[in-house]
């Protein structure tokens, strides 16, 4: 990464032969090490800038044109750097800060955009300053002469922008929801594209689309490495994109910040690399490209200088170690670009091409080899066999046989100038076993034991005429000549088929007549066709496959006794449990076996007794697995107990709300005079009447759960949940027993913290609605455009209002924690809202509706109001809970983290201390918030971030010293803690909140802080 770095030529020789072996490693850790010195020699034309950002080249002159954002200015200079002139400043143009530049080489004019404002031209000189048209956070502008316009982006609103070179007929040309910050463009006005980077947290791409109404947009796979992308330039001669970006994500990354770097990729396909990286590049930005000399430009927004890298190779020859390294090969090339690849061919008696990379003047083998071909000779075989072959490119293979009484064969191979062997031996030869079978035609004919290398004669079997021969080789039987016809009178006879020999049996054929037979059994397809031709049989077809089939029988799965038919095989089969049992068990035939894939079979819970809390013995009934029953305390006592069937055994279903009546309670004897009128009801009817009164009972808790659903059903869209013992899921059922859920399958919501069931009496009489925690039906706010997972979304429509909440909460106020934090002297008189992005992440808002419903059930509307200023400013929450928007100060790149992954109380303290314990702090007061707020990088430079975030608070413990006050809240006690320094030394109050999901960050304010001039 030094500055003008020298170049060492290649090496002209390689070492001699009689050393290579030993110097040859050597040489190629000298290369590497040489070219990892210079892979890297940029020079550094101009230093000391105040955060130079985009840069512009006129060809024409020979001149670079730049922007200083710190130096609120626009200078040019010669391509090394010298000549350095100003050409304005924003005090001519009433304060506008330059961002983007371009030139008009042809018509001598420098075009540039302001941060705030407009668009301006000039001189080159920056004589005679033309106000152009108004715009608003502009970025980079590019220019199309030939049609005479010029385009630009307004990155902080999503777009990109078209107009005239005067200035006139201004249009939106590019707006699209994936579209969030465009920082640069360039124009490619040979193929009718415009590219553009996306500088926004998460996103960091380059973007094409047409030139001509923007259709078409496509986000380029340039690099799967690059994590920021900042400006780009094209050669439009070779199709290519230079990216001026970061090798890691600052927000997110360990590594140090000096992470800079530059970036090649093609527009024809996905080859991409890093040209440049590290050393002391640390936010490389606006980036030029000049081809005329083959030299790449960039400004260096966080160091302050504009470095240049020349790239070309001149033409020479590289010595290339062959595949092996047992040999070296001189591979000569022509003139290279820097990182300019070429494929070269390997010279003569060597095999193969090598791919060559030019970087920064030196050539090195991106991939491939040279290998060295192989002679003719002899190969000496382990077994004294000598085996001629003649010559062989590398990699070639030859089949040869082998001399001297040996069978084969063997299969050599050219590896890089030698040559091995691949496969096979010469061995002595094996005879022939008896018993051994052979398919002949239709016959599958047997035979005895035969010597290597001889041949015998045999007669055809019974039902075939004819004879053939055999011979031997190696242990191996094969036909000489000779053949088998099988008769047209009833027999069998084999075809060949893909799976082996297969037996067909037939009936007589007549002379000339076919006869169509279907696959035999253990076979599937389209059958057999034969014919009898001249009284013997000739096979016209034969497609059949040899299947597996899976035979009757059984298997046990988990005490239960599955019977199945034969299957197919790949048949699936779904086997149903046998009675005693609940579910289904899922095999497949797979290979002749069949395989059990998924299910279960579930005991069901027979008839018996259980006992209560109290050890009172109950009579149930049986049950299947997963059903839920009641059983009827005995004469005596009062209640009933919910059982659950769980895998055979029942379980009493009980809250822990519910552990008191849940159950058998013994009734107190209170003898009645009998009358003379009075019936004694016999025994034999008490079990009749106790039915009648289960089922009445059992009928009014179905009715009182319809009634009270339907309600929940009709209140459940915007609604409120009041304070409640009880939720859809279970206030219809007695003991807090889960409710089916509509489509689950017939299974059981279970019951979920804090849900319990009000008393028959109505514990609860006024609720307006009641929301099934965990469901999907957890309102959303009206304003959010999604309804599920995750999304940050522009909302320009807030940015009035943000602005107003933050501005009647400023109070200007100096803390020791500006210091500590920010290290900042001054504080900021206030802020201007630059943006505001909405968050909807759907997993954090379910669990903070959760946590805020529970608050409102434990408090119950006994919770002292606590008023802060941000009280009534934003009127978007329903105050259940104690719900209040406050303040988070941090960093734009951190606000994107908090928006996806939201706050985790194991960070705390990680910005300051934690005064008064572990948790997530707020404040009511926006220039509280501020004092830990920092200026981000790169798009986010000289912008702050603070989020806006929904609170419970609940009931607030106020106190006014320092301590660890987590254990009050995690306790139940209370529910947030307030931190009064206001009380305590006149400067501001925060909020503490030790429950994660007690906050929800809703929106992201980027902003600008205005100091008192």
């Amino acid at each position: 990464g030094g500055s003008g770095a020298a170049s060492t030529p290649p090496l002209a020789q390689p070492p001699s032969m009689s050393s290579w072996p030993h110097t040859w490693p050597a040489l190629v850790a000298l290369l590497l090490a040489l070219r990892s010195c210079l892979v890297v020699a940029v020079q550094t034309i101009e230093r000391d800038l105040k955060t130079p950002q985009s840069l512009a080249i006129d060809h024409k002159a020979g001149r670079i044109y730049w922007s200083e954002v710190g130096a609120e200015s626009i200078s040019s200079a010669f391509l090394n750097g010298s000549d350095v002139k100003q050409i304005m400043n924003s005090s001519q143009v009433g304060g506008e800060v330059a961002t983007g530049v371009a030139i008009d080489s042809k018509a001598g004019k420098v075009y540039w955009t302001t941060q705030c404002c407009s668009v301006r031209r000039a001189n080159l000189d920056g004589s005679e300053m033309e106000h152009l048209t108004n715009t608003t956070n502009g970025g980079g502008i590019a220019l199309d002469t030939e049609a005479g316009k010029m385009y630009w982006t307004s990155w902080m609103n999503g777009t990109l922008w078209r107009a005239d070179l005067n200035g006139t007929n201004a249009e939106v040309f590019l707006s699209h929801d994936d579209m969030k910050f465009p920082m640069d463009l360039a124009l490619d006005t040979i193929r009718g594209h415009i590219y553009w980077t996306d500088v926004f947290v998460g996103k960091r791409t380059v973007n094409r689309a047409s030139l001509v109404d923007g259709s078409g947009m496509l986000v380029l796979n340039v690099s799967s490495a690059i994590a920021q992308t900042n400006g780009i330039a094209l050669d439009l001669g070779r199709n290519r994109l230079y990216i001026a970006g970061s090798m890691n994500d600052s927000a997110n990354s360990t590594q140090p910040s000096s992470s800079g770097a530059i970036y090649r990729a093609s527009l024809d396909s996905d080859e991409n690399f890093l040209i440049v990286g590290g050393g002391d590049m640390e936010v490389p930005y606006g980036i030029v490209y000049d081809p005329d000399v083959g030299a790449v430009i960039w400004t260096d927004q966080k160091a302050g200088t504009i470095q240049r890298l020349d790239m070309r190779c001149a033409p020479g020859s590289l010595w290339v170690p062959s595949r092996t390294n047992a040999s070296h090969a001189e591979v000569t090339y022509g003139p290279m670009n820097h990182g300019g690849l070429l494929s070269a061919r390997c010279p003569s008696f060597y095999s193969g091409n090598v791919e060559l990379v030019c970087y920064d003047g030196m050539v090195s083998v991106s991939s491939g080899t040279c290998a060295k071909q192989c002679s003719a000779g002899i190969y000496a075989e382990l077994n004294g066999t000598n085996i001629t072959y003649g010559d062989l490119d590398d990699a070639e293979t030859l089949t040869a046989g082998c001399e001297g009484g040996l069978v084969g064969p063997v299969m050599l191979r050219c590896s890089d100038g030698v040559v091995v062997l691949q496969s096979g031996k010469c061995q002595v030869p094996k005879d022939c076993p008896a018993d051994g079978k052979a398919l002949l035609e239709a016959a599958y004919i047997e035979h005895g034991s035969m010597i290597h290398g001889t041949t015998k004669s045999f007669s055809c079997p019974q039902g075939f005429n004819g004879s053939y021969m055999l011979g031997c080789r190696n242990g191996a039987v094969y036909p000489v000549t000779g053949m088998c016809r099988a008769s047209c009178e009833t027999g069998s006879l084999w075809v060949d088929q893909v799976d082996g020999p297969l037996e067909v049996k037939h009936s007589k054929i007549q002379p000339g007549q076919k006869l169509n037979i279907f696959c035999p059994e253990g076979s599937a397809g389209d059958g057999i066709k034969l014919q009898c031709v001249n009284d013997y049989i000739t096979i016209l077809s034969a497609q059949c496959t040899i299947t597996k089939r899976c035979p009757v029988g059984s298997q046990t799965v988990n005490g239960a006794v599955l019977n199945y038919a034969a299957q197919s095989e790949g048949d699936d089969l779904s086997a149903r449990c046998p009675s005693g049992f609940t579910g289904s068990v899922n095999f497949t035939c797979v290979d002749g076996r069949l395989t059990r894939t998924g299910g279960r079979c579930y005991p069901d819970c027979p008839v018996g007794t259980i006992e209560d809390a109290n050890n009172v013995s109950i009579t149930h009934l049986g049950a299947h697995h997963e059903d839920v029953i009641v059983a009827v305390c005995p004469t005596g006592y009062g209640g009933i107990l919910p059982l659950r069937c769980s895998d055979g055994t029942f379980s009493v279903q009980c809250s822990v709300a519910d552990q008191e009546r849940c159950s058998c309670q013994a009734k107190a004897e209170m003898p009645a005079p009998k009358s003379k009128d009075s019936v004694e009801v016999p025994v034999n009817m008490l079990v009749p009447i106790m039915g009648v009164v289960v089922l009445t009972i059992a009928a009014l808790f179905l009715v009182r759960y319809a009634i009270r659903f339907r309600k929940a059903r009709s209140l459940t869209k915007g609604c409120v949940a009041m304070p409640s013992t009880s939720t859809i899921a279970t206030s219809g059922l007695p003991f807090g027993l889960p409710a089916r859920r509509p489509g689950a399958g017939g299974g059981f919501l279970p019951e979920r913290d804090g849900d319990t069931i009000a008393d028959e009496a109505g514990e609860n009489p006024s609720v307006e609605c009641n929301v099934d925690r965990g469901s999907s039906i957890v309102p959303l706010p009206s304003y959010w455009a999604t309804s599920e997972g995750f999304a940050i979304s522009p909302d320009p429509n807030r940015i009035n209002e943000v602005q107003q909440l933050m501005s009647e909460t400023w109070r200007v106020c100096y803390t020791r924690d500006r210091m500590m934090v920010g290290g900042g002297t001054r504080v900021p008189v206030g802020c201007r809202v630059a943006n505001v992005l909405r968050i909807e992440n759907h997993r954090g808002y379910e669990k903070f509706f959760q946590h805020k419903e529970r608050v409102a059930g434990r408090r119950r509307g006994c919770v002292e109001p606590f008023a802060t200023t941000t009280d009534g400013k934003m009127n978007l929450l329903d105050g259940d809970g104690g719900e209040k928007y406050l303040f988070h100060g941090t960093t734009p790149e951190a606000a994107h983290n908090i928006a996806r992954n939201l706050f985790r109380i194991d960070m705390a303290g990680s910005s300051r201390g934690c005064m008064f314990g572990p948790g997530i702090y707020l404040a009511e007061n926006a220039s509280k918030s501020d004092e830990y707020a920092k200026e981000g990088e790169g798009a986010y430079m000289g912008l702050a971030a603070m989020l806006i975030c929904r609170a419970a608070t609940g009931r607030v413990l106020r106190v006014e010293s320092s301590g660890d006050f987590s254990g009050s809240v995690t306790s139940g006690e209370y529910d947030s803690v307030c931190g009064d320094r206001l009380a305590a030394a006149g400067t501001f109050r925060e909020m503490v909140f030790f429950h994660e999901e007690a906050v929800y960050p809703e929106f992201i304010v980027i902003y600008a802080r205005v100091y008192d001039s």
